[in-house]
């Protein structure tokens, strides 16, 4: 800060002629170290003041025009700048705003590095105003004015010196205390406010310290739960590979366990076959010896039969006529059904007699070579053919015995042949549509194996419903009685009474639909000798032989019920060709009758027609796997 504030002379700015001034820009140390230099210029040296006396005018003394021109100069005072403390300048820089005032003293700075000269330049003048003379010295008369006047001047510069130094020790002195005062409250100031930076800094320690020890927890407790993770994460995947482990283990020792498993079923599948090889070749020999027993039995009651028909033969002859002969001939002509149907009825009768008449033979005569019982060997296949259901395990089983009953060659083959086929026509009518279509399995699989079995059934077919060849009856009046009629078409007689036309329709039902089911049954590994040529036939004789009416409508339904689809998906087109016949030309003749019975069943072929129900699958036509029976039998 600066120490001075507007300096100037404490008296006029002119004395006596001398004019004073100063610059203003003066600090301290400068003022001090020019008016040392004035000092010594006053009193150390004897040319102070120099001055010339104009010729034209004694008293007037100041400065000439011609002065620069004769080389006399103004007396000048000058004072070296001495260097200002650095403190005294910071102390001035508050007080730039007054230095423009008006006085004899100023404050100047000099450029830096430099040496300003500060000057008083003092102008003297007598009272003619001029010098004497162009070589600078006065004259001689007035040398005792000229002395009296510097003394005069001297004097009252030397009083002006003193003054203004103690004015300015003065001011020097208060400005020092001010500033120790004002040094003084900016240390107090400077103190209270360390104390609170202090205060401040103390407490952001003590915050950074809370912060830090909120930080370190966090991080800890941050680092402990991610270790805790991460041993958690590791607890986990060791257990995952400990199961991973025990699980290949488990399955390693599942692999060698059914390796071990399938290498003895090898062996026991082996053994087996070995087993049935041998069984098979033993088998051949006991059908072998079978057979060759069989065929001298049967050549046996071949002769027997042949001595029986000869002397039937000679009885006849004597008595002139068969019996029969006319009445066979009435027979022909009492039946509707194409000539090939009626041939092979024809031939299928002609076995079954053979087959009832060695069976006569057989039980009359009690051969020698068959000591059991027939009756429980006919009981046994009762037995197994009441108990057919439509499961395949069922079939197969029930099958593979009634073979193995009927190649017993303990038991006369056509005995276990016709008790097969009546048995199986005995129950047909009280099986449902799946019983029916397993039925027809078993039949397939049985006849197959068991020679001219399938005959001996359809000539029972035959005689249980004349529908199956296909034959129909022509009027009454062709036969002796209403009796002969009705037994002509197929009812049953019990006590002497001919059964109900119902259960007479049932039967017609039962027996259609199974030999429907047998013609479109085809089993893998097993011939049909009685398949869907044989139904595609049966179908053709029907429409282009038989009369229609409420019988044979009957039948008719229940063919097609089960027979319809597997036709259809073998004739196609053709059996379309069939079904537009019955629907135009067959139904159409049925039109106008009044029969309750009749029109369901036209109801119910013309839904099948109009419908297109042979394209679907009939119900139980596939056999299942299992009951749900055996299923749920406990173990």
């Amino acid at each position: 800060m600066r120490v001075l504030q507007n300096l100037a002379f404490p008296g006029p700015s002119q004395v006596q002629g001398l004019s004073f001034d100063p610059e203003r820009e003066w600090d301290v140390g400068s003022l001090l170290l020019e008016i040392k230099m004035l000092e010594e210029r006053l009193y150390g040296s004897g040319d102070i003041i120099s001055f010339n006396k104009h010729q034209e005018s004694k008293r007037h003394v100041g400065p000439s025009k011609t002065a620069d021109k004769r080389g006399i100069r103004p007396f000048v005072m000058r004072l070296p700048d001495g260097n200002a403390s650095e403190h005294e300048d910071d102390m001035d820089k508050d007080d730039d705003d007054n230095s423009n005032r008006h006085g004899l003293v100023n404050r100047k700075q000099s450029a830096p590095g430099d040496h300003a000269m500060k000057r008083f330049v003092m102008h003297v003048s007598d009272d003619d105003g001029g010098l004497d003379n162009d070589d600078g010295y006065l004259d001689s008369d007035d040398d005792g004015l000229d002395n009296n006047k510097g003394n005069l001047i001297e004097a009252s510069l030397s009083e002006m010196i003193n003054e203004f130094q103690l004015s300015v020790q003065e001011e020097i002195r208060s400005q020092s205390s001010a500033m120790k005062h004002k040094l003084a409250g900016n240390n107090q100031k400077l103190k209270s406010s360390l104390e609170k930076i202090a205060k401040f800094l103390e407490s952001r320690r003590d915050l950074d310290r809370k912060v830090d020890t909120e930080f370190r927890r966090m991080l800890a407790e941050t680092v402990d739960n991610h270790l805790t993770a991460i041993r958690r994460d590791h607890e986990v995947k060791s257990q995952v590979e400990e199961r991973k482990l025990m699980s290949d283990a488990a399955e390693e020792a599942k692999r060698k366990e059914k390796a071990l498993h399938e290498e003895k079923l090898r062996q026991e599948k082996a053994k087996a076959e070995a087993e049935a090889k041998l069984k098979e070749e033993e088998a051949k020999r006991h059908a072998l010896e079978a057979e060759r027993k069989e065929k001298e039995t049967a050549d046996k009651l071949a002769a027997a039969i042949a001595q029986e028909a000869a002397a039937r033969l000679a009885q006849e002859s004597v008595s002139g006529s068969h019996p029969d002969s006319g009445s066979a001939a009435k027979k022909s002509d009492a039946f509707k059904a194409s000539k090939s149907a009626l041939e092979a009825e024809q031939n299928r009768m002609l076995k079954l007699k053979e087959f009832d008449e060695m069976i006569q033979i057989l039980k009359s005569k009690q051969v020698v070579l068959y000591s059991k019982d027939f009756s429980s060997h006919e009981r046994h296949m009762a037995r197994l053919i009441r108990t057919i259901s439509g499961t395949k395990d069922n079939v197969r089983t029930r099958a593979s015995e009634l073979i193995k009953l009927m190649s017993d060659p303990a038991f006369p083959k056509p005995i276990s042949i016709v008790t097969f086929c009546k048995k199986v026509l005995l129950h047909c009518k009280s099986y449902n549509i799946a019983v029916v279509f397993g039925c027809a399995h078993l039949i397939v699989v049985v006849t197959s194996k068991v020679i001219l079995s399938m005959d001996i059934l359809l000539a029972e077919f035959h005689q249980a419903c004349i529908f199956t060849v296909p034959k129909s009856t022509a009027s009454k009046s062709q036969y002796e009685s209403e009796a002969a009629y009705y037994k002509a078409l197929g009812f049953q007689e019990d006590g002497g009474k001919i059964e109900k036309e119902q259960d007479f329709m049932k039967g017609i039902e039962s027996y259609m639909k199974l030999y429907g089911a047998i013609v479109q049954t085809e089993v893998e590994g097993h011939y049909n000798s009685h398949g869907l040529a044989e139904g595609w036939s049966w179908l053709a004789r029907f429409l282009n032989a038989l009369p229609a009416n409420k019988y044979t409508t009957i039948a008719l339904n229940a063919f097609l019920q089960t027979a319809g689809f597997a036709l259809h998906r073998k004739y196609k087109s053709q059996f379309r060709k069939m079904l537009k016949v019955i629907a135009e030309d067959y139904l159409t003749a049925l039109k106008g009758r009044e029969d309750l019975v009749l029109h369901q069943v036209i109801a119910e072929i013309q839904s099948y027609i109009k419908d297109q129900k042979f394209l679907r699958r009939p119900e139980g036509s596939v056999l299942e796997a299992s009951s749900m029976s055996s299923q749920l039998a406990p173990v």
